[in-house]
């Protein structure tokens, strides 16, 4: 049996991803993904993911050999549901503002003078 064929798909934005057989494109395709008119060219810009860091990245096509040396490979984002592009979100933003310890309030200044001002 042969390896499924490859497809390059292009994200909303332009991002190219690999999608391993035609019912994996499809899917990508029915989720707002299209397929890349001219594959992907050295030029392209890939997303890629690192296991062992669980990170995301973009990095030009050409570039892949060097990343995937150091373990990075390429991959399409994971999607939310009912999502028409990618969803890379490792670390949420909180919109909360950080807590800290309180601060104590600043004394006020108190003027003093001089004994030549004095009237």
């Amino acid at each position: 049996m042969s390896a499924p064929q490859t497809y390059w798909l292009a994200d909303p934005d332009g991002y190219l991803a690999p999608a391993e057989g035609a019912a994996r494109r499809d899917e990508l395709i029915a989720a707002g993904w299209a397929l890349a008119d001219n594959g992907a060219t050295d030029s392209s810009q890939v997303w890629i993911y690192h296991p062992e860091l669980g990170a995301w990245a973009k990095t030009g096509f050409g570039a892949l050999p060097a990343f995937e040396a150091r373990g990075w490979e390429p991959r399409v984002p994971q999607m939310a549901d009912g999502d028409s592009g990618p969803f890379v979100d490792p670390q949420p933003v909180t919109t909360e503002p950080k807590t800290t310890e309180a601060e104590p309030p600043a004394k006020p200044k108190t003027e003093t003078k001089k004994e030549t001002d004095r009237a």
